[in-house]
């Protein structure tokens, strides 16, 4: 077959260029290139070497934030936060003396307190702090209310108010379950 026009080697286009007045140029140009693509290159090797050792990273810093967040999970469900301070109470309650029974009370008061700061923050008084809470963010609100109410009038009458430990552990029930709506036990 016949052909009109062929590519000439590139190293016979190299030396016809070069003879030529400006032709040494173009060997300079190739070097530059050549370098250039040298640079290239190691940047893609590099670059690629980076991104492997940065997903290797990120795979060992996840398994070492996995096993930070099991144990605090398996430590979350062996107890409730307010599990051993509520057997106190509940040891309080079993006492045969009186002012147990309402000291009992008056910490599952100051639970309450707690809670219920968590909800509304401001320094009014519980009970008022209570009458501005929904029904809906707080479902056991009128166990709450009642609990409250008997713990006031222990301190109103300064103990002078007949309390039994039957009524000490009616209260605390009421409490156990705010307790146990907002987590604590």
């Amino acid at each position: 077959m016949f052909q009109i026009f062929t590519v000439p080697p590139f190293d016979q286009v190299s030396k016809v260029y070069s003879k030529l007045p400006l032709g040494g140029l173009f060997d300079i140009g190739h070097t530059i290139l050549d370098t250039v693509e040298f640079v290239f290159q190691w940047v893609a090797v590099l670059s690629f070497a980076g991104i492997v050792f940065c997903i290797v990273r990120i795979r060992q810093l996840s398994k070492e934030d996995a096993k930070k967040y099991v144990s605090i999970t398996m430590v979350a469900e062996s107890h409730m936060p307010g599990e051993a301070e509520w057997e106190k109470i509940r040891q309080l309650a079993q006492s045969d003396i009186p002012d147990d029974w309402k000291l009992a009370v008056a910490h599952a008061d100051c639970i309450l307190v707690e809670i219920v700061d968590r909800i509304v923050h401001n320094g009014a008084p519980l009970a008022d702090r209570m009458s501005r809470i929904e029904p809906s963010d707080f479902r056991t609100l009128p166990e709450a209310r009642e609990a409250h109410a008997v713990r006031e009038s222990l301190d109103r009458t300064d103990g002078v108010l007949d309390f039994s430990q039957d009524e000490a552990k009616r209260v605390l029930e009421l409490y156990a379950k705010v307790f146990q709506e907002f987590g604590y036990l």
